[in-house]
């Protein structure tokens, strides 16, 4: 009697078994259906690719400017300690016109033999000046100079915030890429259906050269605003955009 139990619990469970196996070959089956429908169905899906540029033209909302000071001496720290006091006379000044020291960056120093003129020594330092209202570019071009500044040059203009640019362009370069697919749809007897597909390729922003660019030092006593024209800056953006049609 108890043999014949153990051989019919052996019989269940190899018969559980073998369902098992069944449900399983089952389920692959289905998901290998599913599978190779939805992987028939992007293979059949007919696209149109095309790139598109679009760019927008927005009022720069930063600048910078850069101002330096030079000093000569008979030795080297002789004419370092020269610079640095003009420099530190500078940046108090600076200071005074409103501007923070995170405005401030020292960006250069540097001092060095004059070999043309042997025994004398030559150092100079520079100072970069961030704003972040571009309409004081030109007041503060001629406090630097009012401040001691034996060099100025700038401004560079620059765009900190492209979102109101980033959305103008991207809708023109939609449009760019849409223009391209419907010509090419035409020349196939087909029409552009739906975007399927959109990819940003590459964004960046420039803008004009400097408008004052100056070299050399120049002679203020009452601190007149240089002339500058901030223009625009540009944001640029490239897309790939995937499109199905119908035809």
């Amino acid at each position: 009697m108890a043999d014949r139990r153990t051989i019919s619990f052996r019989t269940a469970a190899i018969a559980g078994a073998i369902l098992s196996a069944v449900a399983l070959v089952a389920l692959l089956g289905i998901w290998r259906s599913t599978s190779d429908d939805a992987s028939t169905g992007r293979a059949q899906q007919r696209l149109l690719t095309f790139s598109g540029t679009g760019s927008a033209q927005l009022a720069p909302d930063s600048a910078s400017i850069s101002a330096g000071v030079s000093a000569t001496g008979a030795s080297a720290d002789e004419a370092q300690d020269t610079a640095s006091a003009k420099m530190t006379r500078l940046v108090k000044h600076m200071k005074r016109q409103g501007l923070s020291s995170k405005q401030l960056q020292t960006t250069d120093v540097s001092v060095y033999e004059d070999y043309q003129r042997k025994g004398r020594f030559q150092a100079s330092q520079s100072l970069t000046i961030t704003l972040d209202d571009p309409s004081r570019a030109g007041e503060l071009l001629g406090q630097a100079t009012q401040g001691g500044a034996d060099t100025v040059n700038g401004p560079s203009f620059g765009l900190d915030d492209k979102r109101a640019g980033y959305d103008e362009a991207l809708r023109m370069a939609l449009a760019d890429a849409r223009a391209k697919a419907d010509a090419a749809a035409v020349q196939m007897g087909a029409q552009v259906h739906d975007v399927y597909a959109i990819g940003e390729a590459g964004a960046n922003s420039g803008g004009p050269e400097p408008l004052f660019a100056g070299g050399a030092a120049m002679e203020s006593t009452d601190a007149k605003a240089v002339p500058v024209e901030a223009g625009t800056q540009t944001v640029t953006l490239n897309i790939e955009v995937s499109f199905t049609y119908r035809g």
